[in-house]
């Protein structure tokens, strides 16, 4: 969907006001993420509750010993199948 927006003078800078129903949409509040993407600018809410790849390995490394733990205390012949 394309929309326009007129660049409208705040102070010494500039800014485009964005439709309410587009804030709702993406759930705008507050802080907006500007992206510099190759087709121009991408607009979003801040990443929520999602980890970046390190703090997904960390957390992964944290939960993983308790379950490893678990088939730690097997006792399996593997080379018995």
């Amino acid at each position: 969907m394309l929309k326009e927006a007129k660049l409208v003078q705040i102070g010494n800078s500039q800014g485009i006001r964005l439709p309410k129903t587009m804030i709702s949409k993406y759930k705008l509040e507050g802080v907006c993420v500007l992206e510099e993407i190759e087709e121009g600018i991408l607009i979003h809410a801040p990443d929520q509750g999602k980890l970046s790849w390190e703090e997904t390995y960390k957390e992964m490394s944290l939960t993983s010993q308790d379950e490893w733990a678990e088939w730690q205390e097997l006792d399996i012949d593997l080379d018995r199948h």
